[in-house]
């Protein structure tokens, strides 16, 4: 049986048998590929901390509980290089009653590193043999730095995944296949960063956007029990501009007039 660490590396992965710098160049990445081989290497030589481990079809890798006093960023900010292999990552749709898949990541790709107050719980487990790299996220950050570009494909991909988490475990839209809404809802996608004490009409909304509170505490002082809560969305209108935020947090703003909100507006 598995078991479960919070905020910890499962232990079901075995360190490689033979040296990890001699797999690297038997593994052939994708064309598409986040980071290359010999990027790996780098990493590997200046982060003393890095770890490989090679995994097996079904090993769970890690599991990102909720966010709480007990689990810390520096405990859960570890970033999981892949370089061989395929590893899925999943939630759990309550709305659904199951689990969904967000992503499923092949060699070149990356996950966790993105552990921080508006993170959700996830799990990633392995959807075919493989290996990857483990280390902290702020060593392999100033490693990158000297690729800017790289670094923020990185950042990228670490927050479309984070946005596709939260749409898949959260919204009516965990029944929409991650591949289309990351091609058709998350490129329109515009993050709102909320601050405490400020009203809505203190953002650039628009009447007609559709809302989703992400992350904070949003109140509706004519109607504090009709106050959205995390995961919920609606259709921003005029009356909704004296709404307080009464702690930091997140809104996702998705524009009225395009394409992707006629197509998506049925299922919210």
């Amino acid at each position: 049986m598995n078991i479960y660490l919070p905020c910890q590396f499962n232990q079901v992965l075995h360190p490689p048998s033979r040296v990890f710098k001699c797999s690297l160049k038997e593994s052939k990445l994708v064309s598409q590929e986040l980071v290359s081989a010999a990027l790996i290497k780098a990493l590997l030589a200046e982060v003393e901390t890095a770890q490989s481990y090679q995994f097996d079809l079904g090993n769970d890798i890690v599991t990102y509980p909720p966010r709480n006093e007990t689990c810390s960023l520096d405990e859960a900010g570890d970033l999981f290089l892949i370089t061989s292999g395929r590893v899925r990552l999943l939630v759990d749709n309550k709305t659904l009653g199951k689990t969904v898949s967000v992503a499923c990541l092949g060699p070149g790709e990356a996950f966790g590193g993105d552990r921080s107050d508006h993170s959700l719980p996830y799990r990633a487990r392995a959807a075919a043999p493989g290996q990857l790299v483990r280390l902290p996220y702020k060593a392999a950050e100033r490693v990158l730095s000297q690729q800017p570009s790289v670094l923020y494909q990185l950042q990228s991909r670490l927050r479309r995944q984070s946005q596709l988490a939260f749409f898949k475990q959260c919204t009516p839209l965990g029944v929409v296949p991650s591949l289309i809404l990351s091609r058709r809802l998350l490129p329109r996608l515009v993050e709102q960063p909320l601050q405490a004490g400020k009203t809505l009409a203190q953002y650039p909304l628009t009447s007609g956007d559709y809302l989703w509170l992400r992350q904070g505490c949003l109140l509706n002082p004519a109607v504090p029990e009709g106050s959205p809560q995390v995961g919920e969305g609606w259709v921003y209108t005029i009356s909704q501009r004296d709404w307080v935020t009464q702690t930091d947090g997140l809104l996702y703003q998705l524009p009225c007039r395009t394409l992707e909100w006629n197509e998506l507006k049925p299922l919210l």
